[in-house]
């Protein structure tokens, strides 16, 4: 990089002499004609083309997901799940909220949860990466599109808008340190991952982190984090990961200086210095810089100077091994408090106004706008955060103020005006926003007084009644701003003391279960997966035109679906730069198969004329169904109106069932009730599903769910669950051999017996319900049987009876005599076939004439045919 920017200065030094020796060039008189409007239209669509171009799509071919991205995948998970924002998450909206579902699925149309991703990386469900990143992005996109939809303005709550946009952001930022692996590609274009534009945009992303968080002084389990990555760092050879290819420390064909040596014993001193501050009280505060300052020193100095690109790699593993841990710190510095009304990133509590005529008022100081003497570096980023944070409306509106509060700071840095700052602040109880001056604000916040009892002494002018008027100072209204902002101030406390979200963590180890920790967050959950399964079964290539818009937007911003005017804008300017780029990429596909030759022009005629024959086919299938079943309507209507409900005429015996499905499944009904009576399963042919393994048996089909119904009979062995909890029964959770008094252990023997009796009682309700239950199906069972048993004598009997209709002489049927004994005999032996199986040739007119049935019925159809001398 130094040799390049060397080079690219000298260049540029030689440009600019030779720019100042050569003459100026004579003006020209004739004007410059205007380009023609075909030429501006050529050059927007390259340059769209170009842009779409850049732009990630889903039509893009993406690598297949490996053993080591689901476990660094896992790791994603548990560090993402600890945030304490996941409960409206965890779940499907139908199942949390149930009268939610029906609005929510108007506005929704891919619900997904973190549930459902947690149990799908689980399960290895996933074929690659970005189709997990989808995912995750659908879940935050959901919830911004429920809140911010015109439809929903009954229902929407802004601060659900803000965490989304939290939990996104901080997603991206855990994706970016757990995903991406350290060192970019040599070569240039797109690697594995995509665009190298990847690691230049994790880049800015760091610093970014780094800058805000910079100042924030780290925690006792900050400190042990470190030390323990730090020495699994250097026991991996300088790996933070196994997505990183290969070590650099004791590899002596990269680095026979010593100088890899030396950073190794850095890094080992900064280990132990970490572990030291952690278990000593220091007065000096450690914070963020001070971190990033030490890990860089690591490397830095005289190491490495005839390997500068040795040095740089050195720093790509420290660099990543730093944001894994900064990343959490500054996911736990962008949390907003719950009084605001976007969750706004406090920055402190205070008294503000709008202006001297109108009183002070509890509010929350949300952006700062400083002179360059006292401007910091979390200014900038605090701002834009909580702006991104208001609705579109409110942030418009707020522009004016914004714009006088820039002018008036650029004439401060000017010298023309005296320093003041500006605040960007909510008011309590309001929840109204506006840019204040320093001088209409008091910095400390203080419940117990109130600055305008003081300002409003002996003074008795009249006042302009509003919304903060000197008369609403004694309002509710002011009494709830005051709570809000007492709580506000706790909760800013709170998060003072917990700068780095571990402290929580600590708490809540030993009650993980209770939480949404991956771990619980991964376990089975029927109910929701039955919620899920319609969008488990759709992949990208079955996904609708719209959705395919929203997963290319997704992919394009990060997760971030702009809901605005502006957003809306560039949405439909990317649609269009996509649609032209296939477009284009259709025209070039369609010059290369002319160049093919006629062999490819007759290959793709050959296909039409197949679809079209395809198409026939089916439409043929379609018009006989419809037929039959028009068939069948009419002539059912045609026996109620008659009212042909008894027995036919004399000579003829009565059929109770008019169609010919229904007369087929008769006779199959009793076929296989004879089958279960016997017990006798060799004619259906079913010995390999009877021996199929229980893992490869859908829970929810018949098979699974008769097994399910044996086991809780007793028939089979119910597996053990893994769970703990699943076993553990009310009475054993008594501790009997503990330290106890003789009353206490009575007292715990009589809540074990009484325990126990409850159980009993309910083991005995169970078992006399379950009796009656089956004495209950057992009564209809044989109402059922019997009922089979005499439609399908009943078919039988009218098929036996049935007169046969006078039809011409068939093919295969020869009225000559042969010329051998052989042939004599088959036209005979093929009436014969006709006349003496009418159930076969029912079933199989049945099965050949209906296509749905064929596809349910094959083992049945079978073990009928293979019987037929039997029945």
């Amino acid at each position: 990089r130094i040799l390049n920017q060397q080079q690219a200065a000298s260049h540029g030094q030689h440009q600019a002499e030779q720019t100042a020796t050569a003459p100026a060039p004579a003006k020209k008189s004739k004007k410059r004609k205007a380009s023609s409007p075909g030429k501006a239209k050529k050059k927007a669509a390259s340059a769209a083309a170009a842009a779409a171009a850049n732009v990630p799509s889903i039509e893009d071919p993406a690598p297949p997901i490996t053993e080591i991205d689901y476990e660094n995948l896992q790791a994603l998970m548990e560090q993402f799940c600890k945030v304490p924002l996941l409960s409206e998450f965890s779940r499907p909206v139908s199942l949390l909220h149930p009268e939610l579902t029906s609005k929510y699925n108007r506005i929704v149309s891919h619900p997904i949860d973190l549930g459902h991703v947690c149990r799908a990386i689980r399960r290895r469900n996933y074929k690659n990466t970005r189709a997990i990143q989808l995912d995750m992005w659908r879940i935050f996109a959901n919830c911004i599109k429920y809140h911010t939809s015109p439809s929903n303005k009954d229902n929407a709550v802004p601060s659900f808008v803000s965490i989304a946009l939290h939990l996104r952001d901080y997603f991206n930022a855990l994706w970016q340190e757990y995903m991406i692996p350290s060192d970019p590609p040599l070569t240039g274009g797109k690697s594995k991952l995509g665009s190298k534009n990847i690691y230049i945009k994790r880049d800015q992303d760091r610093k970014n982190r780094i800058a805000t968080t910079s100042a924030t002084v780290l925690s006792v389990p900050t400190f042990k984090k470190t030390s323990a990555a730090i020495a699994r760092f250097i026991e991996m050879g300088g790996r933070v990961d196994k997505l990183d290819s290969d070590a650099i420390f004791n590899n002596s064909s990269i680095d026979d200086d010593g100088d890899m040596d030396e950073v190794v014993e850095n890094l080992q001193k900064l280990q132990k210095r970490l572990l030291e501050t952690s278990t000593t009280d220091t007065e000096e505060d450690y914070n963020v810089n001070s971190l990033v300052t030490d890990f860089r020193r690591c490397y830095a100095g005289d190491l490495f100077e005839s390997k500068q690109s040795l040095r740089i790699r050195v720093g790509h593993r420290i660099d990543r091994l730093m944001g894994k841990i900064i990343v959490n710190i500054y996911e736990a510095n962008s949390r907003g408090v719950n009084q605001s009304s976007i969750w706004g990133c406090m920055a402190a509590a205070i008294w503000a106004r709008e202006n001297g005529k109108k009183p002070y008022w509890p509010a929350l100081v949300l952006g700062i706008m400083a002179p360059e003497d006292q401007t910091e570096d979390w200014h900038a980023s605090l701002t834009r955060r909580n702006e991104n944070r208001l609705p579109e409306k409110l942030r418009a509106d707020l522009q004016t103020g914004k714009r006088k509060a820039e002018l008036a700071i650029r004439r401060q840095n000017e010298g023309k005006a005296e320093q003041c700052s500006y605040f960007l602040v909510e008011f309590m109880g309001t929840h109204e926003f506006i840019w204040v001056k320093e001088s209409d604000m008091i910095e400390t916040f203080d419940p117990n007084s109130d600055p305008n009892k003081a300002a409003a002494a002996g003074n008795v002018t009249k006042k302009k009644r509003g919304t903060r008027s000197a008369d609403a100072v004694a309002s509710d209204t002011f009494a709830t701003a005051m709570e809000e902002g007492r709580w506000a101030l706790e909760e800013f406390e709170m998060q003072l003391n917990d700068t780095c979200g571990d402290l929580i963590d600590e708490e809540e180890d030993e009650e993980q279960d209770s939480g949404y920790s991956y771990s619980v967050l991964c376990q089975s959950d029927d109910e929701a997966d039955r919620e899920n399964r319609a969008h488990d079964s759709k992949t990208e290539h079955e996904l609708t035109f719209s959705e395919v818009e929203e997963a290319n937007e997704l992919l394009a911003t990060d997760g971030l679906l702009d809901f605005s005017t502006e957003g809306r804008k560039m949405a439909k300017k990317r649609a269009t730069a996509m649609k032209k780029k296939r477009a284009a990429d259709d025209r070039a596909t369609n010059r290369k198969d002319k160049k093919k030759g006629k062999a490819g022009r007759k290959s793709n005629v050959e296909h039409a004329k197949e679809e079209k024959r395809e198409q026939r086919e089916l439409e043929r299938r379609r018009k006989k169904r419809t037929r039959e079943r028009e068939k069948v309507l009419k002539d059912d209507s045609k026996k109620r109106r008659l009212g042909n409900d008894s027995p036919a005429e004399p000579g003829r015996k009565w059929n109770p069932i008019g169609d010919k499905r229904g007369r087929a499944r008769a006779v199959v009904k009793a076929y296989l009730m004879d089958i279960a009576k016997r017990e006798d399963m060799k004619p259906l042919g079913l010995s390999g599903v009877l021996t199929m393994p229980a893992a490869q048996i859908d829970s929810t089909g018949l098979l699974g769910m008769a097994i399910a119904f044996r086991a809780a009979a007793g028939e089979l062995d119910m597996p053990e669950s893994s769970d703990p909890v699943s076993r553990a029964k009310p009475w054993e959770s008594n501790d009997m051999n503990g330290l106890k008094t003789t009353k206490e252990r009575e007292e715990a023997l009589l809540k074990q017996k009484s325990l126990l009796e409850e159980e009993i009682k309910r083991i005995r309700a169970a078992t006399q319900q379950r009796k009656e239950l089956k004495e209950a199906a057992l009564v209809e069972k044989l109402k059922m049987e019997a009922e089979v048993v005499a439609n399908a004598g009943a078919v039988r009997l009218s098929m036996e009876k049935k007169p046969r209709k006078k039809t011409p002489k068939k093919t295969l049927v020869k009225s000559e005599e042969p010329e051998d004994g052989d042939d004599a005999g088959k036209g005979a032996e093929e009436k014969n076939v006709e006349a003496d199986a009418p159930s076969d040739v029912v079933i199989a007119e049945f099965l050949a004439d209906n296509d749905e049935a064929a596809g349910t019925l094959p083992v049945v159809a079978v073990a009928v045919h293979d019987s037929a001398d039997r029945d």
